[in-house]
């Protein structure tokens, strides 16, 4: 009876520093997270609907949204400035929008905002970014009730290459140790984004229910 008590202990010892363990390394890249986040201010397009015309819409509009942003943004010098540069020409973004649309014979409005969003752990060609809130412009067409399309568009990042990314990134303030946190891609890195996703859920939930 004592060796299964003993036992038992060992096993609840054992449990809870595994979850210290794991909230520990949780808090960590919460902070990770939350420096990196404001450094970059996320694109976020919402289609319609899921069928293959209004997907296709969506993928002209954002081609055309990130060839103005380019403009727009490449004499922005930090991400205040970006921001700023953003939110005042957020009906200029509608607008290019409705032109597309309307170019594909499509008379559906166009909303643009600038807002703090919640964005899962997302994985790119040249790199990864962790869950958590963001800086992040919003373009629903339509009802936005299609899948989404997810990238940073400052520093702009969406079809960049591996040198331009780290380029890119280097001059919008990114550190080394950052560049590496989001540009590796190996077991370490994807448990802590997975930790990380895991945490922010569940905060959500929490602050949900309250």
């Amino acid at each position: 009876m004592r060796q299964k008590s003993t036992l038992l202990n060992r096993m609840v010892c054992a449990s809870i520093l595994a979850i210290c363990t794991l909230l520990v390394i949780g808090y960590i890249c919460m902070q990770q997270q939350h420096k990196l986040s404001s450094k970059l201010i996320r694109l976020h397009v919402i289609a319609n609907s899921d069928s293959e015309f209004d997907q296709s819409l969506k993928h002209t509009v954002r081609d055309r949204i990130i060839e103005e942003l380019d403009l727009l943004l490449s004499g922005a010098n930090g991400i205040d400035e970006a921001g700023q540069i953003l939110a005042e020409n957020l009906s200029a973004i509608e607008d290019s929008a409705k032109e597309v649309l309307l170019k594909k014979g499509c008379t559906y409005e166009v909303c643009a905002d600038l807002s703090d969003e919640f964005y899962p752990t997302r994985n790119y060609d040249t790199f990864s970014l962790p869950a958590g809130l963001y800086k992040s412009l919003r373009v629903i067409i339509g009802e936005g009730s299609g899948k989404n399309w997810w990238c940073v568009v400052f520093p702009p990042l969406c079809f960049a290459g591996a040198q331009e990314f780290e380029e890119a990134a280097r001059a919008a303030g990114l550190s080394e140790n950052e560049i590496r946190l989001i540009s590796e891609q190996n077991e370490t890195v994807v448990f802590r984004f997975r930790i990380l996703e895991l945490l922010e859920k569940l905060i959500e939930y929490i602050s949900i229910k309250k």
